[in-house]
């Protein structure tokens, strides 16, 4: 956007009983690497693994093993990584040596935000990290540039570490992944006379770097000029009376949370008399230099989205963030048991699409898994989009990687891509995939099919949102219910679709819907049938067993809310499990009545004569997130079992059966807590 076209819309609420619930519902639980913006002093995060750290093996401590490394890598025998560029000139050298020489003597490096410095180190070593950060050059993936909020909505993301769920929409406009930089950077808005702010404002950001040393308010955040303002489109100092800070108008300093939705003030200066005075602050602000925090360094990595895959003994594919000087977010496989370690090679070439993220995994009957997955790239337009992919794993590829990669579509007027699912038979891959468009008031669900050597068009199927609400917007309390929107099997040569939609008819519902294609699509048809159609349904899983039938679990519960402006609603609800028999649905069963269950997956026993189905699913009970699983024997299901996770919370379990003698029913899961996003897995059965 142009300078002068270069305006949003900062909404803020100040009902504090308002607030507090947005808060609540929008932000990770307080922990080691979650900063409320309140301390402009020290690093948002308690970790080591940034730029310019010097803990160059990221074991928590630095000492004479990563200088020993960090020799390794100015000699070209190991990978450079960010924490190696000690002096932060984007090049790891011989000078870097001898700063961590100096370090381990006892001098600070520059890039120990925590540690004494001067006013003009902080400048220069901020300075030297937006020189390297690459918000500048980014593009929209809508086919225009980005505007001014996006810019520093993506600075604050680098500098100040966001933990951006895996499946939230953003995360296809904006890189995301563990903090870079480590620096207490904020957004700022400079163009309102309201406060709170509601008009036209132009963004950029700020970050506290205090007084000249003989300033007696050099520490306090109260103090207009203690802040060096930066424009993220320019890489520059901005200054009162630049094309960016018109003096008349007030400057808001504030902190976006996790959603990247709802504002926090956290100082509000006005221009008096030629003064910057600040008329208002968050009374939670800190405005004394506290002393540095000692604290035992958490450099463990987050990892998401795990999805289970039937090679050899098992193995996981999920996402993390890339040990390398680029930090990309990528996808990575790991063999189970899984390993809670650091790094790993990327499956996917980043000259291909950064950021990816696995979406779906299939076996073909060739053995070999078929994957979709998302991220961005550079299209000939010069404008970064986001695409879904098609790739097979090889396995045993020395290191593993997805090759054979096509694209299936880019984003050319929708916001951001939900969900995919993947199909293979002998003669053809098929490919279903959901968008968000319409600024984020539809949801489409497309297809298309590769019978030989490309794709064909991508054809629309649904639109799944007709009313004008958009889906849910999750956040670290409220799932994302997009991965359950609908789900593919195939029996036979027909393939049979399930989907969630909505309708409006005075109120929302929402209903099942079934189609088949054999050589064309057959129209909407309601489920069980037009008659007696069930509603608010959130979302749904099917399977094939062996005897060929289709079998279909969903849950149902009341519109989900997201929207801080209405009562916060989740959309659990009862599990219930339905089977296609002689073309028509039968009756429901209710697998759990309990009204707080969600995201359900099933698998079937290929080899079982009486089409024994396994199902798991997230249930809460007293408020706590477990995971729930139950057999289907061919007529009944057995009694819920529950597994509780130790370390955090039970998000998206999944289930497989995994090779072995004998077999075994495994589950996987994303595990959270305050501190981590990591992945568990159990047995729960033994197939003899």
């Amino acid at each position: 956007m142009k300078r002068s076209e270069c305006v949003f819309i900062l909404f803020f609420f100040v009902a504090a009983g308002l607030f507090a619930q947005i808060q609540d519902l929008s932000r990770p639980p307080e922990g080691s690497r979650f900063w409320n913006g309140l301390n402009p002093y020290h690093q948002p995060s308690r970790t080591t693994n940034y730029y310019g750290s010097g803990d160059v093996n990221c074991d928590g401590v630095i000492d004479d093993a990563d200088v020993s490394l960090l020799f390794l890598i100015v000699g070209q025998y190991e990978p450079g990584n960010v924490r190696a560029d000690v002096d932060g000139n984007g090049i790891i050298d011989w000078n870097d040596i001898t700063a961590l020489f100096a370090a381990l003597s006892g001098r600070s490096l520059s890039g120990w935000w925590n540690e004494p410095m001067t006013r003009q180190q902080r400048i220069d070593w901020v300075m030297k990290m937006i020189a390297i950060d690459t918000t500048k050059e980014l593009n929209s993936y809508i086919g225009s540039s980005f505007e001014c909020k996006d810019y520093a909505r993506q600075m604050f993301i680098n500098f100040a570490m966001e933990r951006i769920d895996f499946g939230h929409y953003l995360m296809n406009r904006y890189n995301h992944g563990q903090t870079l930089f480590n620096i207490p950077m904020y957004q700022v808005s400079v163009g309102s006379d309201s406060a709170p702010p509601i008009g036209t404002n132009h963004a950029i950001n700020a970050v506290f770097v205090g007084g000249e040393e003989n300033d007696p308010g050099k520490d306090n955040p109260l103090v207009f000029e203690n802040w060096l303002f930066i424009e993220p489109q320019e890489d520059s100092i901005v200054s009162p009376g630049d094309w960016n800070m018109n003096p008349d108008n007030p400057v808001i300093i504030f902190f976006q949370d996790y959603q990247m939705r709802d504002h926090a003030t956290i100082v509000e200066f006005s221009c008096v008399n030629g003064q910057w005075i600040a008329n208002y602050h968050d009374r939670d602000l800190m405005t004394t230099r506290p002393t540095a925090p000692t604290v035992i360094p958490d450099n463990s990595s987050d990892f998401w989205n795990p999805q289970l895959l039937k090679l050899g003994n098992g193995k996981v594919l999920y996402h993390t963030m890339n040990d390398d000087m680029d930090r990309n977010t990528a996808i990575h496989m790991s063999d189970l048991p899984f390993t809670d370690t650091v790094g790993g090679t990327a499956l996917v070439d980043s000259s291909v699409c950064y950021m990816n993220r696995i979406l779906d995994a299939m076996m073909g009957p060739d053995g070999h898994y078929h994957v979709l997955f998302t991220g961005k790239f550079l299209a000939p337009d010069d404008m970064y989009r986001v695409g879904l992919f098609h790739g097979t794993l090889d396995a045993s590829a020395s290191p593993a990687v997805i090759g054979d990669i096509s694209q299936i579509s880019s984003s050319t007027e929708y916001m951001s891509l939900a969900d995919a699912k993947v199909l293979s038979t002998s003669g053809a891959t098929y490919a279903f995939w959901t968008v968000v468009r319409n600024n984020q008031a539809t949801v489409s669900l497309y297809w298309s099919t590769n019978s030989g050597s490309s794709w064909s068009t991508p054809e629309l199927l649904s639109d799944l949102n007709t009313s004008g609400l958009a889906i849910g917007v999750n956040n670290w309390v409220v799932r994302n219910f997009d991965p359950y929107q609908f789900d593919v099997a195939m029996i036979g040569s027909t393939i049979h679709l399930v989907y969630v939609k909505n309708f409006y008819h005075g109120v929302l519902d929402s209903w099942l819907v079934h189609r088949k294609f054999v050589t064309s699509w057959s129209a909407e048809a309601y489920i069980p049938n037009q008659a007696t159609a069930e509603i608010n349904v959130r979302g749904c899983d099917i399977v094939k067993d062996k005897l060929g039938i289709l079998h279909l679990v969903y849950w149902t519960g009341d519109v989900p809310t997201r929207d801080p402006n209405f009562p916060f609603v989740e959309g659990r609800g009862q599990i219930v499990h339905r089977k296609i028999i002689n073309n028509s649905w039968t009756a429901k069963t209710v697998v759990d009545s309990t009204p707080d269950n969600c995201c359900p997956r099933l698998v079937a026993d290929a080899e079982s004569l009486n089409g024994t189905v396994y199902l798991v699913y997230d249930k809460k009970t007293g408020g706590q997130s477990q995971l729930a699983y139950a057999t289907y024997s061919g007529t009944s299901w057995s009694m819920i079992g529950t597994l509780v996770s130790s370390t955090g919370e039970t998000w998206y379990p999944d289930i497989e059966i995994m090779p072995g003698s004998p077999k075994h029913v495994t589950v996987i899961w994303s595990d959270r807590n305050p501190d981590r996003v990591t992945i568990k897995t159990h047995t729960i059965y033994m197939i003899q």
